[in-house]
């Protein structure tokens, strides 16, 4: 059969843990374990990996008993976890194809020995508190981490004499912390009424700290002319950074895209202008076609969609927009129950991030003979539009004078512009959404019991992310992609009975 394989791996671990408890005060664990596996090379191949956690029963010392703090607890923890990459082998692979030659199948793929290649660990650090009030009526877990993976394996770029042009290696460091909460309270409960409530919300950083990859600087970025913005990684910055360029509007004399210029951008126009004189009359005239007047240095500039000129104020004028990944996400549920009828909601939400939004040349299908091309924005508007186009870009700017916030259309087949990064193609990911409600009545036994000798019977209905309160206008806030597909929204009756 094709497109089937057949492989084995060994791997094998010792184990051990220690737990000790003074008068269910002081509670002290150590966990430790040696995992090795044989596709790591014999210098890296087994791995100490430990942890070891202090709990603190404050609520049993005998000074602390009060009518209104029932428990109250301290932990901390430190210690370590592994990880290793199974794609990163200590040896040679060939991998053959199903095509013949000469009655033989040949080789489609080698890949190098990567002998050196060790584990990732991960050093886990963590701090909290858990505390109840009021015979349990609120519950509290406060939760702190800081964590650091080391040894992340990275591609390193190498001199392409020695065969190949990267390789896998240990190097890269990703600092993570953050800052977890979360409470539960039973506002009512007794035989026939319960209600309660719980919140939970969390706060995660990830910072590079180590990194052969990424850009070492926001300098070493906006001098890199490849860039076109979008997530960059910078070492000692937050991971998920999305860098671009921040739109003014639209020109309404000339139907280009205006940007911001940053106070890098401006030193760039500046020394731009210093050069005014030098330049020839044929250039001038080119210039003043992009900029309008060298007189002074503007807040924003015209991005010129006819012309393949790249002006020097345009990369140090990329900028931080955002971030992917949310500042805080949580949710919150709610259970009230009467007797035998139960009513439960659940509630998820995210915030302090953006996501993409949907864009015609990237996700709308296009006469763009190459989709490879077309993904990256090297199309037209003709070609675009020869589908089906949003209902705003009835509103492009055609004639000078008119005012909206879409740009002259550009029959460019490598228009730049549309594969830059800039503010217009993303909106916040705020949101709130319903993700499950549920709705049941459970009959009394005594009477089920009349009715055919039943022990118990349920009805029940479920419907789930029945609804997202969002102001983003794409498919699915939810997915963090312009044009991925949606969750479904799911309905679901239950019956239930017993003998």
């Amino acid at each position: 059969m094709f497109h089937t394989k057949d492989g084995q791996d060994r791997s094998v671990s010792f184990l051990g843990s220690l737990r000790y408890g003074y008068k269910d005060r002081y509670i002290f664990n150590f966990n430790y374990r040696a995992d090795g596996a044989d596709v790591i090379g014999d210098t890296n191949r087994f791995t100490p990996l430990w942890s070891a956690g202090l709990r603190y029963n404050l609520h049993k010392e005998k000074f602390f008993a009060n009518p209104i703090v029932n428990e109250l607890s301290l932990r901390a923890s430190y210690g370590y976890t592994g990880n290793i990459d199974r794609s990163a082998y200590p040896f040679s692979t060939i991998s053959f194809g199903n095509v013949m030659y000469m009655g033989n199948r040949f080789a489609t793929g080698f890949t190098y020995p990567n002998p050196t290649v060790g584990w990732e660990k991960k050093k886990d650090r963590n701090i909290g508190l858990d505390m109840s009030l009021l015979n349990s009526r609120v519950n509290i877990t406060l939760d702190y981490y800081f964590n650091e993976t080391e040894d992340i394996l990275e591609d390193l770029e190498i001199p392409a004499s020695t065969g190949r042009t990267t390789v896998k290696a240990n190097g890269g460091i990703v600092e993570n912390k953050g800052l977890e909460f979360y409470t539960n309270i039973k506002w009512v409960n007794n035989n026939d009424w319960t209600f309660s409530t719980a919140f939970n919300i969390a706060r995660n950083k990830n910072v590079i700290k180590k990194s052969f990859y990424d850009y070492d600087s926001y300098q070493d970025a906006i001098k890199s002319n490849v860039s076109m913005g979008g997530v960059i990684n910078i070492i000692g910055q937050e991971t998920g950074s999305i860098y671009g360029w921040k739109v003014a509007g639209v020109n309404p004399q000339t139907g280009n895209p205006q940007y911001y210029l940053t106070e890098a951008g401006k030193r760039a126009y500046g020394a731009f202008l210093d050069k005014w004189d030098s330049y020839s009359e044929e250039q001038k005239k080119q210039y003043l076609a992009m900029i309008g007047s060298p007189n002074g240095i503007p807040d924003v500039v015209d991005f010129v969609r006819d012309s393949d000129k790249k002006m020097g104020y345009q990369m140090p004028s990329m900028q931080y927009l955002g971030r992917s990944n949310p500042k805080f996400v949580g949710g919150f549920n709610t259970y009230l129950r009467y007797k035998g009828l139960e009513f439960t909601t659940s509630w998820t939400f995210k915030t302090g991030h953006l996501v993409p939004n949907f864009n015609d040349y990237q996700n709308a299908p296009n006469n763009e003979a190459s989709s490879a091309r077309a993904a990256l924005g090297y199309s037209s508007d003709l070609k675009v539009s020869a589908t089906n186009r949003e209902k705003r870009y009835l509103y492009y700017w055609q004639f000078p004078g008119d005012r909206t916030d879409i740009p002259k259309f550009t029959t460019s087949d490598n228009d730049y512009w549309a594969s830059l990064c800039t503010s217009d193609k993303y909106s916040k990911g705020d949101y709130l959404r319903l993700t499950n409600l549920s709705l049941s009545y459970r009959f009394p036994s005594r009477l089920i019991k009349q009715w055919a000798g039943m022990q118990n019977l349920s009805l029940g209905f479920n419907a789930r992310n029945l609804v997202t309160f969002t102001k983003y206008r794409g498919l699915d806030v939810g997915t963090g992609n312009a044009f991925s597909y949606p969750v479904a929204r799911e309905f679901n009756f239950k019956l239930t009975v017993g003998f």
